[in-house]
Parts: C-alpha cells; structure tokens; sequence
C-alpha cells in the first residue's frame, strides 16, 4: 500500500485546524454559528497519471511488472465554519499508485503519491428547511483552490543492496464543487450526508517545487494532477 500522509502537508493540515480553531475561538457566539468536521471518501480521475504508469510498464517490458494501485478511492478528512448557511471550509485528500515487481535476485517499485490540500467557500441553499426537526435537503455549492503535490519515487533492489530517487511535483488549481445533502437536526447536534462533484477549472499543471516554469510535459502538453471526481461523506456540526 502506498498511499501515505507526507510529512509536510501533516504539518501544513495540522497548522491549519489549529489557526481554524483558535480563529473561530475569537469570532463571538450567535444561534446561526456552525462548526463542523467533514468526513469520507474521495474519487480521483487521476487521468495524466495513470497514463504515464501504462507508459512506464510498456518501457520497461519485463513479464510481470504490473500496477498494484491506481489511485483509488481514499478517505478525506476536514473542517468547516458557517455563519446563516455560509462559511470557510478545508479539506485534506489523498491517493497513490504503485508499479511493481519483484524476483528471487530483487525487486522494483514506482510509486506516485498524491497529497491535495483544499482551501474555499462554500453556500448551502435549502430546498425544504425544516429546522427544528424533520430532514432538509439542500444544494450545496463551494469553490476556491486546491494545493496538490506528486511524489514520484522509484526503489530497486538487487541482492539485498536498494537504491531509490524521488522527484516532488506541486501545482495549484482553482475549483467549483456542486453536490447535495440532506440536513438532519438534533437539537444542537447536526448531521448532513453530502455527495458534490470536485471540479479543477483552471489548473498551473505540474511543477518542481519552488520553480513554476519547470513543469512535467508530454507530447499534449501540460501533465496535471487532476483530482477531479465524487466526495462523499458525513459533516457532524455544533450549532452554538
């Protein structure tokens, strides 16, 4: 399994709730106040990425050597603020690939990790709101931007000796998340199932790490990271 949490964007997500937090802290108090945490799973198309491991594999021709992930469906985690239905929200994503083989005399491994922090604002426009109790369906619409980072990493291992190089790849992208949720109120405890559809819709493409020029190119131009597909999961709010 290669999907991991690189170190830095922990750090990066950590810093993040705590300023949330301490900021929403300091705000004041009012009945149309919410605080939640968001939590589920993520597609990702990944498109770009996937082809360069069909590339790699038809490279390197050696029997055997296949995927064993894909950029599968992950979990997400995140926080969001809400004032009357509109507020601030931040999410982590991630996913991975990986190409291996191995043998008797070693083994090879590609991976490509993917980190996505997700930064925006979001409006939620009730259908039926039933407050008190009852369900609530609603539209929700958020939009705002997107810090992606790719690691490539490649390891050989040949009779118990391994060497391994990395490449880190960043690129930013701007976004609109459409989806729908049903409100569930339980006195001052909210549960909202939601389901949206990330869409990138300016992307900088793939980059070396402090140089936007430098970017990760193929015969069509652009490679991008391309996080685009279904969230879905639970939001457990506080009203205060």
């Amino acid at each position: 399994m290669v999907i991991k949490l690189t170190m830095s964007f922990k750090k990066i997500a950590r810093s993040i709730f705590f300023v949330l937090i301490l900021f929403l802290n300091n705000w004041g108090f009012s009945q149309d106040l919410e605080i939640g945490i968001w939590t589920g799973i993520g597609s990702y198309q990944m498109g770009d990425l996937k082809q360069m491991q069909t590339q790699l594999i038809q490279e390197i021709n050696i029997d055997g050597l296949q995927k064993t992930e894909s950029f599968p469906v992950f979990y997400n985690f995140g926080l969001n603020y809400e004032y009357s239905n509109f507020g601030v929200f931040f999410r982590y994503e991630s996913t991975g690939a990986r190409i291996a083989y191995s043998d008797f005399s070693g083994s090879y491994f590609y991976d490509q990790t993917g980190d996505n922090l997700v930064l925006g604002g979001s409006g939620r426009f009730f259908i039926e709101n039933n407050s008190t109790d009852g369900l609530s369906p609603f539209i929700l619409v958020k939009g705002g931007v997107s810090l992606s980072r790719i690691e490539f990493k490649e390891t050989i291992t040949l009779s118990g000796n391994s060497s391994s190089n990395n490449l880190n790849l960043n690129e930013t992208s701007y976004f609109l998340e459409p989806g729908l949720g049903l409100r569930l109120n339980f006195k001052s405890i909210i549960i909202d199932p939601t389901v949206s559809i990330f869409l990138p819709i300016i992307q900088s493409g793939l980059h070396l790490e402090g140089n936007s020029d430098a970017k990760l190119q193929n015969e069509d131009g652009d490679i991008h990271a391309n996080w685009f597909g279904i969230r879905a999961g639970l939001n457990f709010s506080i009203a205060i």
